[in-house]
C-alpha cells in the first residue's frame, strides 16, 4: 500500500459567493438525497427532497452540476454538496458548496485543480462530508485518482479556464483516500489522515460524520485484525473516532469503537475467506450512538466471491452494545445512513450491489438503489422512495412522522422483498399477516403516468407472513400494499 500526500493541494482554499443564488425551500425534518438522471445515457447527479412520509418529493435547483453528497449542518441552516464548478465546465476535480438558507447564497469553500500531461493526471473529490457542530469547519472524505480511467483527457488551463488538451494517459488507475478538514472562513484546509492507497478489499474511507456534541469524526479506518479459522493477518475495516486537528489520525489520536472480524477456511473448505467491513457511520443526533454499515463477504474453494450480505448496526460512542438491528437480502448494498430529528428512526439508500463480469464491486447498480426508512430499533420497514435514488440526510427539525409499525402490524405494514436470481429469476414479497384488508398492487410507472391493478398471484401464509411470489421479465414493475 502506497501513501498519497495531497496537502499542498488542500492548501489552495477559496471562499466565493457565486453570482446566482440558490432557493432551499424545503421544510426542516425533510430528507434531501440525490436522484440520478440516467435519461441521456450518462449519469447526471440531482439534488432533490422529499418528506418523511414520501410525499412532496421534488427536485431542487441549486445553480451546480451534479451536487452530490448534500448533508446538513446541525442546526438545519447550512446545506454542502460537492459538485462541478460550473464556471469550470472541463474540469474533472469537484469541489465543496455551501448554501446558507437564510439569504439563500452559495459559498465555494475549495478550489481543486487537475494536474494533466502527457504521462498521466492526478484529480480530488471530495466524496464525504460532515459539518463541525459549530458551523466553522466541514470534514471531507477526499477520494482522489492517479492514472487515467481513459486514454484520453481534457481539462482547464488554470491561467485562463479555457480547456487544454487531449492528453495521451497512462492506464493504470490508483484510487487513494484521505480526511481533509476546511474551515468556513477560507483559511487554509489541512489533512487529517493522509492518503491510503491501491486497497481494493476493505471499505477505508467510505462515509463520515462529525458527531454534533464533541470535537471529535467517525471515520472507517483499516485494522490489521487476526482471522480465526486457518489464522492470518488481514487489513479489516473498522469505526473509529479521530481528533480533528491536522495530522490527529495519522499520530494515533483515534479510538476503535467497532470490531468486525474475519475466518479463514481450511483446504478442504467451501469458503476459505471471510470477513466483515464497517463503514458509513452517522452519529446519533444526541451524539450518544454511532449507526453504521456492516458488510459480510467471502470467497469460495473456487475462488469465487459471490456478492455480500449487509447489515445496520448501532453502538455506543464508547463502544459498548454493538448491535444488529436490520439484516438485507445477500446482494443487497447500502452507503449511506442518516438518522431523524428525534433520534427515532433512520433513512438509507438501499440498492442491488454493481457486478462487473460477476464480481461484486463497492458500490450499487446505479438502476436499482432507493430510498428506504425504518425505525432506530429495525423495525417498520418501508420504502420511502424507488430508483435512482442514493445518499438521504434528514434535515435537522421538529418535523418527523411517527414510528412506521413494525411486524405486529398497524396500518403501514411493512413491505419485505427478496429477491431469487437464475434461469427464471422470481421476486417474492411479503407483508405481516396480522395486517388485514391489504392488497398487494403493481403499475408499470409512478407518478402521472401510474397504473395500478390488483396483483393476480396466489397469496400464501408461513410464519407470521403473507407472501407472494412472481415471476420476473425486462419489465419494469412497481408494487404497493393498498387498503380498499
Amino acid at each position: 500500500m502506497r501513501k498519497l500526500f495531497i496537502l499542498l493541494s488542500l492548501n489552495v482554499v477559496l471562499l466565493t459567493r457565486l453570482a446566482a443564488p440558490s432557493t432551499v425551500a424545503q421544510p426542516l425534518g425533510s430528507i434531501f438525497y440525490n436522484y440520478l438522471d440516467l435519461s441521456g445515457g450518462g449519469t447526471q447527479i440531482k439534488l432533490a427532497a422529499i418528506n418523511p412520509d414520501g410525499s412532496g418529493d421534488q427536485l431542487v435547483n441549486l445553480g451546480l452540476r451534479n451536487p452530490a453528497y448534500p448533508v446538513w449542518s446541525r442546526d438545519g441552516q447550512l446545506l454542502a454538496v460537492a459538485g462541478n464548478d460550473p464556471a469550470r465546465p472541463f474540469k474533472w476535480s469537484t469541489d465543496i458548496f455551501v448554501v446558507n438558507t437564510a439569504n439563500n447564497q452559495t459559498a465555494k469553500i475549495t478550489a481543486f485543480e487537475d494536474t494533466a500531461n502527457a504521462s498521466g493526471f492526478l484529480t480530488f473529490y471530495p466524496s464525504y462530508l460532515a459539518f463541525s457542530p459549530d458551523r466553522k469547519r466541514i470534514a471531507a472524505g477526499m477520494v482522489s485518482y492517479i492514472g487515467a480511467r481513459s486514454t484520453i483527457i481534457y481539462t482547464n488551463d488554470t491561467s485562463n479556464g479555457q480547456q487544454v488538451g487531449p492528453y495521451d494517459t497512462v492506464s493504470k488507475v490508483s484510487r487513494c483516500i484521505s480526511l481533509a478538514v476546511f474551515p468556513l472562513d477560507g483559511s487554509p484546509g489541512y489533512l487529517v489522515a493522509n492518503g491510503l492507497c491501491d486497497d481494493d478489499l476493505a471499505h477505508p474511507g467510505e462515509g463520515i460524520d462529525w458527531s454534533p456534541t464533541q470535537d471529535l469524526i467517525a471515520y472507517p479506518f483499516n485494522v490489521t485484525t487476526t482471522f480465526s479459522g486457518a489464522g492470518g493477518q488481514f487489513p479489516l475495516t473498522a469505526i473509529h473516532l479521530t481528533e480533528t486537528t491536522a495530522g490527529a489520525a495519522d499520530q494515533g489520536r483515534r479510538r476503535q469503537i467497532s470490531f468486525p472480524g474475519g475466518q479463514t477456511g481450511g483446504p478442504f473448505d467451501q469458503i476459505t475467506l471471510a470477513w466483515q467491513s464497517d463503514f458509513a457511520p452517522s452519529f446519533s443526533p444526541d451524539g450518544l450512538q454511532i449507526a453504521y454499515v456492516r458488510l459480510l463477504t467471502w470467497t469460495t474453494s473456487a475462488g469465487v466471491q459471490p456478492p455480500s450480505i449487509p447489515a445496520i448496526h448501532i453502538v455506543g460512542v464508547d463502544g459498548a452494545n454493538d448491535r444488529e438491528i436490520a439484516k438485507f437480502n445477500q446482494g443487497d448494498y447500502i452507503t449511506r445512513i442518516s438518522w431523524s430529528p428525534d433520534g427515532a428512526q433512520l433513512v438509507f439508500d438501499l440498492g442491488r450491489q454493481a457486478l462487473r463480469d460477476g464480481f461484486p464491486l463497492r458500490t450499487f447498480d446505479l438502476q436499482s438503489v432507493t430510498l428506504a426508512r425504518m425505525n432506530a430499533d429495525g423495525t417498520g420497514f418501508v420504502q420511502l422512495r424507488g430508483a435512482p435514488a442514493t445518499w438521504p440526510t434528514w434535515r435537522p427539525g421538529t418535523v418527523t412522522p411517527p414510528p412506521t409499525p413494525g411486524n405486529g402490524g398497524g396500518t403501514a405494514p411493512a413491505l419485505g422483498v427478496s429477491l431469487v436470481r437464475g434461469v427464471t429469476p422470481s421476486l417474492t414479497i411479503s407483508w405481516p399477516a396480522t395486517a388485514q384488508n391489504f392488497v398487494l398492487e403493481s403499475s408499470p410507472a409512478l407518478g402521472a403516468a401510474a397504473n395500478w391493478q390488483t396483483v393476480n398471484a396466489q397469496v400464501s401464509s408461513g410464519g407470521g407472513q403473507n407472501n407472494v411470489t412472481i415471476t420476473l421479465n425486462s419489465n419494469t414493475r412497481f408494487f404497493r400494499l393498498r387498503s380498499p
